[in-house]
């Protein structure tokens, strides 16, 4: 049984390694974009609403682009603590004596 456990939670930590790689891209982007907007002296940008680009203010692209960065950032620190507990019941797993080794 503790076995299956352990096979459960590697699977976990796998899925969370992924999408902790997926977050930290989606955050390098957003803030490569941030610091390219704030450095620009347009007052006007092209932002993609689905299949079509639209003429935004820059703060308003900046806004959104902001909000997305802290809504990354919240998540990213979720996917971290699952981890670490997932990590913790690894462990804990890993020490208890298995019901089979003391057959």
């Amino acid at each position: 049984m503790n076995e299956d456990h352990a096979a459960m939670f590697q699977q976990q930590l796998q899925a969370l390694l992924m999408q902790r790689e997926q977050l930290n891209l989606q955050l390098l982007e957003l803030r490569t974009a941030i610091t390219e907007l704030e450095k620009t002296a347009e007052k006007q940008v092209y932002k993609l609403a689905g299949p079509v680009l639209v003429k935004k203010p820059v703060e308003e692209v900046l806004a959104d682009l902001k909000e997305k960065q802290e809504l990354v950032t919240l998540r990213l620190q979720a996917i971290e603590k699952s981890e670490t507990r997932t990590k913790e019941r690894m462990q804990v797993l890993e020490k208890s004596p298995s019901k089979e080794s003391a057959k």
